[in-house]
């Protein structure tokens, strides 16, 4: 369901997404952007009470917004959400490089991290590795990759499987640096 509202208030729309016959958890999410040809891509903002949501404009003949319902909706469950027209965002001049403790940081994008990174405390000293990305960030600053969930140690964010790498000369194992 959506509610056209007032443009110059800043408010462009409230949103309500609704379950149906099914219980949904980390559902996806689209709406047609067709009522909001005038708002530059840059410029939407989707908030739920007072958080801010990492949403992906979809550009084409109409443009669609896409998030993630991280609310779990029970059977005929429903979440309010509201669209906003924001400032419109600003592409930096330069970009900033960190390097240290074994991690190259592009700071508010990612960080690669080469030097190997041991499990949690407990955990099989397997699932150390290298040579990975994580964190990355949406341009919100929220983080949108995770690291040694409790039921998958394996996983690092974004990362290659394969247990051998070479890059210019170099060659790497995974869990060693």
């Amino acid at each position: 369901m959506l509610n056209a509202m007032n443009s110059s208030a800043q408010m462009l729309a409230e949103i309500t997404v609704k379950a149906g016959k099914y219980a949904r958890k980390n559902a996806i999410a689209c709406l047609s952007l067709e009522a909001f040809a005038n708002v530059p891509t840059s410029n939407f903002v989707l908030k739920s009470g007072s958080r801010e949501l990492p949403v992906q404009v979809e550009e084409g003949a109409v443009r669609k917004l896409w998030w993630r319902v991280n609310e779990a909706l029970p059977v005929g469950g429903k979440v309010q959400y509201v669209l906003y027209k924001g400032q419109s965002k600003q592409t930096p001049a330069h970009i900033n490089l960190k390097e240290e403790n074994g991690a190259l940081t592009i700071e508010g994008l990612l960080q690669y991290n080469y030097a190997t990174v041991n499990p949690p405390a407990g955990v099989d000293s397997a699932y150390r590795r290298s040579g990975f990305i994580h964190p990355l960030w949406a341009p919100n600053g929220a983080e949108l990759t995770g690291i040694h969930p409790r039921d998958h140690y394996h996983h690092f964010g974004i990362w290659n499987p394969g247990p051998t790498r070479n890059s210019k000369g170099r060659k790497w194992t995974s869990g060693t640096s």
